[in-house]
């Protein structure tokens, strides 16, 4: 499940682009210091850990135009006609704002000029410096992954997410990024359905990861989903999903919503 690569996965091209992400955020710094841009922003009044605590099960709707798996998946244009049919059936919104996911800030502007639920910033967020940047275009929450930063900087920037009351979504795939997860308290983990370097679903190993949660967090299921049997079978073990690309691609996306099981 890394941004912007298409099949198989390797070290270097996850060195290669995270190095990218690290130089092109200093760049922003220099052009806009952390300290002025702190003075364009207010903390989330949207509640996104509270939409996703209610005791039911969650979906998670996922905004991206492109997917490492599939590439190209729709145009930025129906991104309105998506919102309509998740309205009502979605807890929050998760939103990719990078060029490698085909989103943009402006995305997630325009989606939470209309509609009131909670958005996650999907970005490869590895400073500070993003999470506030996230919150400058309408972010709630943000996703962090433990298999990109060192867990200092992890404890960085889940420290940066509750001074602007956003919450923070850790996305792990083993059980050393899950502990590094629970030792910085996260309170929302997402479980990965994908082997990050093959980009294969493994919806058993997910399983087996998602029963290793801590009971008193919130679980998200992520990654490969399309079809009501495969939610049946994780309803005991996570407290939501999110899915993208098979909305992404569904020419009637409320048909497919009701086809997931959320009526």
């Amino acid at each position: 499940m890394m941004p912007g690569l298409r099949g198989a996965i390797t070290e270097d091209h996850l060195s290669r682009l995270v190095a990218q992400t690290h130089q092109d955020v200093l760049a922003r710094e220099n052009q806009i210091p952390l300290g002025q841009l702190l003075r364009r922003v207010r903390p989330s009044d949207r509640y996104f850990h509270s939409a996703l605590a209610q005791e039911r099960f969650h979906l998670m709707g996922e905004f991206k135009n492109r997917c490492p798996i599939e590439g190209d998946l729709n145009s930025p244009s129906q991104a309105q006609t998506l919102l309509a049919a998740l309205e009502d059936k979605s807890s929050a919104l998760a939103v990719h704002c990078s060029e490698m996911y085909g989103g943009s800030p402006q995305l997630l502007k325009r989606l939470r000029a209309i509609t009131d639920l909670p958005m996650l910033c999907a970005n490869l967020i590895i400073r500070p410096y993003q999470v506030v940047e996230a919150r400058v275009w309408g972010a709630d929450a943000v996703l962090f992954m433990p298999s990109l930063v060192e867990q200092r900087t992890l404890g960085e920037l889940m420290s940066q997410a509750r001074i602007l009351n956003m919450a923070a979504v850790v996305l792990v795939h083993d059980e050393a990024e899950l502990e590094a997860a629970i030792r910085c308290r996260a309170r929302i983990i997402a479980v990965g359905g994908r082997v990050p370097h093959t980009l294969e679903v493994d919806h058993q190993r997910m399983r087996q990861l998602l029963a290793q949660v801590p009971s008193d967090r919130i679980r998200i299921a992520v990654g490969g989903f399309h079809s009501k049997d495969q939610l049946t079978e994780i309803r005991d073990e996570t407290d939501g999903v999110m899915i993208g690309t098979a909305l992404m691609k569904a020419t009637q996306p409320q048909q497919l919503i009701r086809r997931l099981g959320f009526n």
